[in-house]
């Protein structure tokens, strides 16, 4: 039944992102579903390091970022091959701003899954704010060929040659992205690219047009941010109470 309602929330929240209700729903409702996939490996294999991985994946969604890293860690001691644990903490590099440390974690994650597109464009993107354009070009470039309807590899794309002044092409690039879809974070950060750079080019009704879709995308996105601020205040006290 959870996976179910996430599935719906999912759909209701593509279809209306601006929809801050549907979104705190969703969050909720995968939380209840980590919690569920914890309770069961628990009891299936109590000494399991995915219960380790789990364990960092609700610490990162209560932005608990340094219990994250400490229980990635155990997972890489005991296995340093397990794939996904060298992304999820290049994700949280990224958040707290350590970009080379983050680079170096994606590139060991493309060592283990070379073919693994987002992992690509989350290294572009990484690149483009350490001033390395063109190797944020190639690894963007590569999420696009691996994956050719991944909308973020696009993005990334739309940042780098917004970078380099060729406004058209980003322009294209920012647009392509949005028709094949982003996460509410990049789709924010989409519009508000579009906005300004079709404010600069004199296409002012399509300007705004992303404009109040960036001041949607941004109001769900700080009632997201509430909601995880709540959820983390609940955990607190719950364990305070233990």
């Amino acid at each position: 039944h959870l996976r179910d309602a996430a599935d719906s929330l999912e759909s209701a929240t593509k279809a209306r992102p601006e929809d801050a209700d549907a979104l705190y729903q969703l969050d909720e409702v995968y939380l209840q579903l980590w919690k569920a996939t914890y309770d069961r490996l628990v009891k299936a294999d109590p000494n399991s390091l995915r219960i380790h991985q789990i364990l960092a994946e609700g610490y990162v969604q209560s932005n608990r970022l340094e219990d994250a890293k400490r229980e990635y860690a155990l997972v890489l001691k005991a296995n340093p091959d397990v794939m996904g644990v060298h992304e999820a903490l290049g994700d949280i590099d990224r958040a707290q701003q350590q970009l080379a440390a983050a680079a170096q974690e994606y590139r060991q994650e493309l060592g283990l899954s070379p073919a693994n597109a987002r992992v690509w464009y989350k290294l572009g993107d990484v690149l483009i704010d350490s001033g390395d354009h063109q190797d944020a070009g190639e690894a963007a470039r590569s999420a696009a060929t691996l994956q050719p309807d991944l909308g973020p590899a696009y993005y990334v794309l739309g940042r780098l040659a917004r970078q380099q002044h060729q406004d058209a092409q980003a322009i294209d690039n920012f647009k392509k992205a949005l028709r094949l879809g982003l996460g509410s974070e990049l789709e924010e950060g989409a519009h508000y690219q579009l906005f300004q750079l079709l404010l600069a080019a004199g296409e002012t009704t399509e300007a705004n047009i992303h404009k109040q879709a960036y001041l949607r995308r941004q109001q769900a996105t700080q009632q997201q941010a509430l909601s995880i601020a709540e959820r983390e205040r609940k955990s607190e006290e719950s364990e305070d109470s233990h």
